[in-house]
């Protein structure tokens, strides 16, 4: 409904102008008897449009009209007057009048006329304010499109694009609400949803929890709406009935919301309120709105993508930390090379005890060579000082030559010191299936093979005297088993050092004749030592061959083995 003034200093026309605008229900006049009280009304009311007379005391209505322009330039002004002077209709008009309307002639077609200029007046000053604010929405997309693209505060740069909006609209509040009430918004915004009121306005909008009563109510009922792209814009009174009574509670008089998306999915909606007027939004304010929301739409998907490459970079460091980590820990030296045989990726354990270095980066981006050429360098020595770097190349181009996973016992120096090193080299291929260089690992084993050279003299040195030593011996299992058996042992068992296969020690025709299959089995349940002699041919009763049985106790004191001794040259 559309809210007149009408200033005229006679009550009875005032009445009949009231009476005679407001039967068709468009319009609700207000009326006053003199200038001053209508200056009073405008300070503290808010209309549509004034219509006054012209000659009033103390002020006339070419008075009234340059104070109204004073105050408010903008509003429709009619002055509906009995004088019809050239003169004053001229300055009228001068002054800023949209018409003049003479008072007089037949009441129903005058009273029509006069309810076309206030139709007309108020349409061109909507509209021309329609532009008006289109302009300055406008400039506010300009300046909001660089703030997203210059700033790095986020949640800084849309309450400034809010603050913006509002100013340019001239609305109350503007606020932003997400669709979602399950929406995670910790993550773009720090705290709140963001809004903007006019100063003296209440804030309501402290989170998106305390907007849901009448919000959720409409995004609910418009969904679809919104999902087409389309706003919900106008007077409370064209809502629905529940939503209106809502909306009344909370005193608001016009909505508009205009839904903002992200990745092509409905977020949410830019809102704006107007506590003071029934608002009316013109096609060309639409359009601007929109391009409004569409920047916000945009701010949001790329800091969500920024939050996401964030996320992604904090997970890629956490990750390479506890690669790093681990291989930093095992003992073991760990790399990766290029085509060119360049480091890029080398653990402490290759860089102290091959590269002879300390910062694991500094190996990245160079060779071997390099490496071994240092070496020498700051130690003064020839070649043979550190050697194993360049053995290293030749089982890389192996690796790459093949394309296959190789292992190589790889001998060399380094500062002098013989290192032997256990290697396993793979190719190294990206994502697309192509080789990119080699992978590769490597375990000192220079003890080890001291020890099996050790162990395998010490095998040597068992084989001789086992073998070659003048008494017999036989290694069992607790089972009887023989697990080895020298060839002295054979002589006196009487068996075949050559045809007859080892077998089990109780079960031998010799074992059994002679009853060392008793004292086999005395031994092992005695777990104790067992000796004594035996006549293996009692036609020969001075002929006795001396025997023990030894148990042999593994880690966990348990007999694993039996070591039987034979001797027929012992003396008692």
């Amino acid at each position: 409904m559309i809210t007149v003034l009408h200033v005229d200093d006679e009550p009875v026309l005032s009445d009949i102008t009231k009476l005679s605008l407001e039967r068709s229900g468009k319009y609700c006049v207000e009326t006053v008897q003199s200038a001053f009280e209508a200056l009073d009304l405008l300070e503290c009311g808010k209309y549509e449009c004034i219509i006054s007379d012209y000659e009033m005391p103390e002020m006339n209505g070419l008075e009234l009209l340059k104070a109204v322009r004073a105050i408010n330039p903008d509003i429709p002004f009619i002055l509906f007057s009995g004088r019809g002077r050239e003169s004053v209709i001229i300055e009228a008009l001068n002054s800023g009048a949209d018409f003049y309307l003479q008072k007089g002639g037949e009441p129903r077609s005058q009273f029509v006329e006069l309810e076309h200029k206030i139709s007309y007046a108020i349409e061109q000053h909507n509209t021309k304010l329609a532009l008006k604010r289109r302009d300055a929405i406008l400039e506010a997309v300009s300046l909001a499109a660089n703030l997203v693209l210059t700033s790095q505060n986020f949640a800084g740069t849309i309450h400034e694009i809010l603050t913006l909006f509002g100013l340019a609209t001239e609305m109350d509040r503007v606020y932003l609400y997400t669709c979602n009430e399950k929406e995670d918004i910790s993550g773009i915004f720090s705290q709140a949803l963001p809004s903007w009121s006019r100063p003296g306005v209440p804030d309501k909008n402290s989170s998106n929890a305390t907007r849901q009563p009448y919000l959720q109510m409409i995004l609910q009922f418009y969904r679809a709406h919104f999902n087409e792209g389309k706003p919900v814009t106008g007077s409370i009174k064209e809502m629905n009935a529940f939503i209106e009574e809502m909306l009344i509670s909370e005193d608001i008089k016009s909505i508009g919301l205009f839904p903002i998306f992200v990745e092509q999915q409905l977020w949410g909606c830019i809102g704006f309120e107007d506590l003071l007027s029934e608002r009316e939004w013109r096609e060309v304010e639409v359009d601007a709105i929109f391009a409004g929301a569409g920047i916000i739409g945009s701010a949001l998907t790329q800091h969500m993508m920024n939050l996401q490459i964030a996320h992604s970079n904090a997970e890629f460091k956490n990750l390479y930390s506890m690669v790093r980590l681990m291989c930093d820990t095992v003992p073991d030296m760990i790399w990766a090379k290029d085509l060119d045989n360049r480091y890029i990726f080398t653990n402490k354990a290759i860089c102290q005890n091959l590269l002879c270095v300390d910062d694991t980066q500094e190996p990245i981006g160079k060779t071997n060579e390099y490496f071994s050429l240092q070496c020498r360098n700051e130690s003064l020595q020839d070649a043979p000082w550190h050697t194993l770097g360049d053995v290293g190349t030749k089982s890389d181009k192996i690796v790459l030559n093949s394309q296959k996973t190789g292992r190589f016992e790889e001998i060399g120096t380094v500062k002098g010191k013989i290192i032997h090193l256990d290697v396993i080299k793979t190719p190294l291929w990206n994502e697309h299936g192509e080789m990119i260089g080699t992978v590769g690992c490597a375990r000192d084993i220079t003890e080890e093979q001291i020890i099996s050279s050790r162990m395998t003299q010490q095998n040597s040195r068992y084989e001789n005297i086992f073998h070659k030593i003048h008494i017999g011996l036989v290694v069992c299992q607790t089972d009887g088993i023989i697990i080895d058996m020298n060839r002295r042992a054979r002589e006196l068992l009487i068996m075949d050092n050559n045809n007859n296969p080892l077998t089990t020690f109780p079960d031998l025709p010799f074992t059994v004749a002679t009853g060392l299959d008793t004292l086999f089995a005395d031994a092992i349940r005695n777990v104790g030592s067992q000796k004594g002699t035996i006549i293996p041919d009692p036609s020969q009763t001075d002929k006795k061959i001396y025997y023990e049985f030894v148990p042999i106790h593994n880690e966990q004191e348990s007999i694993s083995e039996v070591l039987v001794f034979l001797d027929e040259h012992y003396q008692e």
